[in-house]
């Protein structure tokens, strides 16, 4: 009987060389495959980030130092503990041709931003690898990048009324960005003078917009827009009413209506302050001239508000003009029975009906948004003179902005 060979030592040691190089292999492909799958993790996170950034930015638009910041602070807070994902290089502006599909950086009027976040030693934030870090591949950088680009169908400041909106003399001049006028089921203007500035009316594609002309500087436009500040006017003056919506340092005041705003001369008559949110239950008017130049001033009435004579209201916020307070709030009307009205800095909201009996002439350097549930109505002139529309509330708090695919 033959006596089998002991193993060669020469085999031994080639089998123990294959099982080395196997591993080796194998901790390649298990480095690949698990350091790719948390870069994609990583880069679906970023890109998540990449899209809120835009969407915010974008909502802030005409204003680029506060886009930028806006984008900057939902970039962080869709990516924490990621270090500085946005840069301010990485923050573009532009021009989105929807025909196209082609986003042009610079232009006018800029409609559109361009975001891209990163994981990258440029921003002190590299995306550290794991097995790759076993072969020397410590870091890698990884980027994710969209567009957002805002509605051009009448979602700009302006006015925004449930039903329709009507206009005895519009004239626009010296103003700084879009005006838009939305009325659900129509407008009417029935004199129009347009000089400096643009002015965008909209409506219901089957409602009527009658205007005498039809200048280079006036679009009209289909669209399906809702006042949605008007429609939820309750929920508003609630969230003035327990502070969840003024400016941080603004004191809340509740009184019970009818209320009378005036100068102090009359017995009972109440004097507003700065910083201040007055909310009436009921009823509330202003019988004597009213003449207002601060910051943040809101008068919240669950009932309709009532102005007999001259107003001049100037809501002021030069710390941050981007996010002027909620300035006059009525559950039923807002109603201006007088003339030389300059109401500047905030937004007008009613439940029901906006109407203005004489002229309308706001003046002040800050912009205006108007809100009606049913109607506005401007029954003599409304003169916009040197107002920057960029200061002023744009409707449902944000502008409605489309994430470009």
């Amino acid at each position: 009987m033959k006596r089998l060979c002991p193993e060669s030592p020469v085999r031994r040691g080639s089998v123990i060389l294959f099982t080395a190089v196997s591993m080796v292999v194998l901790l390649g492909f298990a480095a690949l495959t698990i350091d790719l799958g948390m870069i994609y993790l990583a880069k679906t996170q970023l890109q998540a980030a990449a899209d809120a950034a835009a969407i915010a930015a974008v909502s802030k638009v005409p204003d680029e130092a506060a886009a930028r910041t806006t984008g900057q602070y939902y970039a962080a807070l869709n990516s924490p503990n990621q270090g500085a994902v946005l840069a301010d290089s990485d923050v573009r502006f532009g021009v989105w041709d929807p025909g196209t599909l082609v986003f042009t950086e610079g232009g006018s009027p800029v409609n559109a931003v361009e975001v891209t976040v990163r994981r990258a030693q440029a921003n002190g934030n590299p995306f550290g690898l794991f097995f790759a870090s076993l072969m020397g591949i410590v870091e890698t950088d990884i980027s994710a990048r969209a567009i957002a680009a805002a509605a051009n169908d009448c979602s700009d400041r302006g006015i925004i009324a449930g039903n329709t909106v009507y206009i005895d003399d519009l004239e626009f001049d010296e103003v700084m960005g879009n005006f838009c006028i939305y009325g659900r089921n129509g407008v009417t203007i029935d004199e129009l003078d347009i000089d400096n500035g643009s002015v965008t009316l909209g409506a219901l594609d089957d409602a009527t917009i009658v205007v005498p002309s039809t200048p280079p500087d006036l679009q009209i436009v289909e669209a399906d827009r809702q006042p949605l500040r008007a429609q939820n006017i309750n929920n508003l003056i609630d969230g003035i009413e327990n502070g969840t919506l003024v400016v941080p340092g603004v004191t809340v005041v509740v009184l019970t209506g009818p209320v009378t705003f005036g100068d102090g001369e009359n017995p009972g008559d109440v004097v507003v302050q700065p910083n201040t949110a007055y909310v009436v239950n009921g009823d509330a008017r202003f019988v004597e001239d009213f003449n207002f130049v601060g910051e943040n001033l809101t008068l919240a009435v669950r009932g309709t508000l009532r102005f007999d004579e001259a107003v001049t209201l100037h809501n002021l916020a030069p710390s941050n003009p981007t996010d002027l307070p909620l300035t006059l709030l009525a559950t039923i009307d807002i109603i201006f029975s007088e003339e030389d009205v300059d109401v500047s800095g905030g937004a007008l909201i009613a439940g029901r009906d906006f109407i203005v009996e004489e002229d309308f002439e706001p003046q002040g350097t800050w912009g205006l948004s108007i809100e009606a549930g049913r109607d506005v109505r401007f029954n003599e002139d409304l003169e916009l003179e040197e107002l920057d529309l960029g200061y002023a509330q744009a409707f449902g708090m944000l502008r409605p902005v489309s994430l470009v695919q």
